[in-house]
Parts: structure tokens; sequence; C-alpha cells
């Protein structure tokens, strides 16, 4: 059978010369759509909207008789293949744009709540800046503090309370603490 016999077929509805392009081309695209990266699953659905595309080309008289049907299937696949590739490769550079973004404003609110952490560090009494520093930022057991402070352990302990609820009562009123981390006090 000629290239314009299984276009006109394929026109007229032919299930056979559908069949028959099947068998002939399936193992083809499955190949290419393995290379590109796809998987099983997705190669039956690659095939089928190929051939939806070539049917309708057909029709419309879009298919340039220069090829054979195979071939023009093959590209058709091949087509979308990189058309999928390029639509990836621009979703994950914008992806990649967006976390860039999202770690700068980051690191800019870290920063500025860092500051306003070791302001506010900075007005407390001695000794609650002592054991806080001791206990969050140089990361002390209660024992050692108490130790090197010349406290109990549960004297540590309820001071340590005490200091926190001062400084977490203090952040409360800073507007930007509020406003950025919804911080409350009850």
């Amino acid at each position: 059978m000629t290239e314009e016999e299984k276009v006109k077929k394929i026109i007229e509805g032919d299930d056979d010369v559908l069949k028959d392009m099947y068998l002939d081309q399936f193992d083809k695209i499955r190949s290419l759509a393995l290379r590109y990266g796809k998987d099983e699953s997705s190669v039956f659905d690659l095939f089928q909207d190929g051939m939806i595309d070539m049917i309708e080309n057909l029709r419309s008289g879009k298919f340039d008789h220069g090829a054979s049907l195979g071939t023009y299937l093959f590209s058709i696949c091949r087509n979308k293949l990189n058309n999928e590739k390029r639509k990836r490769k621009i979703e994950t550079s914008e992806l990649n744009e967006n976390l860039e973004q999202h770690d700068e404003e980051y690191s800019e609110e870290t920063h500025k709540a860092e500051q306003i952490m070791n302001q506010e560090l900075g007005r407390m009494k001695e000794d609650c800046k002592k054991l806080l520093r001791m206990f969050y930022f140089e990361k002390k057991p209660l024992k050692e503090i108490a130790s090197i402070m010349s406290y109990t352990e549960s004297f540590v302990r309820v001071k340590s309370n005490r200091c926190k609820n001062t400084l977490r009562k203090k952040l409360a009123e800073i507007p930007y603490i509020k406003e950025k981390y919804g911080y409350d006090i009850r």
C-alpha cells in the first residue's frame, strides 16, 4: 500500500491502517521516549497523542507527502518530547529564581530579627544575659551553668524561665516582631 493510500484510509477512519502503524512504529517511539527519560507508563500516552495529532494534521491537509507516515509520526512525537523538555527546563529555571529570591528575603528577615533579639538581650540584666547566652548560644547544660554562676540547678531553671519570659514580653512589644511572627504573649 502506498503512503497516499494509507493517508486516504486514515482520513476515512480505517482502523486496520492505524493498527499496522501501531505495530510498525510503537517500538521506535518507545525507544525515543525512553531516551528522553519517559517511563513506560507515559510512552503509550505519548504515542496516542502523536497519533491523534497526525490524524488531525492529515485531515486538515498539513501533512507534507514528502515524508513517510512513520517518519511524520516519529517527528511529531519527538517535537512533543522536545517541547516538554523545554517547558521543564523553563519551570526549573523559574523555580530556582524563586528559591534564590526567597532565600534573600529570608536572610534579610532573619538578620533583622537577630538584630532586634541582640538589642533586647543587651538591655536585660547582666545575669539574665549571661544565663540565656550560655544556655541557648553556647548550648551548655543547666548543671554546668549552675556551677559557673554559683547557683543551684533548680534556681537556674527558674531563673532561665523568668529571663525567657521577660525577653518574650519585650519582643512582643516590638511592632516588627509582632507583624512578622505574630508574636503574642498570653
